[in-house]
This record gives C-alpha cells, sequence and structure tokens, in this order.
C-alpha cells in the first residue's frame, strides 16, 4: 500500500483559531526565543518551527518536560504553513 501524501486543503486553518491555541501553554517556556502569541513571528519562522515540533523524540520543541504535540496537531500547523500561514 502507498504512503498516502496528507492535502493540505481542507477546512481553513487560521492562526487564531488553531494555531494560537497549540501553543498557548508554551508561551511562557518560549518566550525568550520566539513569541508564540505573535502571528508575525510565528508565520515568519513557520518552517523552522515545524522542523522543531515534528522532529520526533528528538524535538526541541516544544520542551521535553511539556511533551510533544500529537500528529494530529502537527498536521493542523503543517497545513497551515501550505494555506499561506493565514490570520
Amino acid at each position: 500500500m502507498a504512503d498516502v501524501i496528507p492535502s493540505p486543503f481542507g477546512p481553513p486553518v487560521s492562526f487564531a483559531d488553531d494555531i494560537l491555541p497549540l501553543f498557548y501553554k508554551y508561551r511562557g517556556q518560549m518566550q525568550w526565543r520566539l513569541d508564540l502569541s505573535s502571528h508575525a513571528q510565528v508565520s515568519a519562522n513557520a518552517e523552522l518551527i515545524y522542523g522543531r515540533i515534528s522532529a520526533g523524540p528528538d524535538s526541541v520543541m516544544p520542551p521535553a518536560e511539556f511533551g510533544s504535540l500529537t500528529k494530529d496537531q502537527i498536521h493542523t500547523y503543517w497545513r497551515w504553513m501550505k494555506q499561506g500561514c493565514p490570520p
């Protein structure tokens, strides 16, 4: 069976409704590196953030003590990027 390539299409993903809530509990710990509550900063660093949240067990984001994002959350973030990082 061939791997299924996820689609960036489907319901629209927005920063305010879908992405900001993913990062809410990490804001204080990550604030000195990147303001995760800022659409401008998150969208400007979208690829970097994606690389860090999707690195699996070796992920540096979020911090290990907070646990990784789920596959669904990572896919939502990826879709947001592919949809052009809408606010």
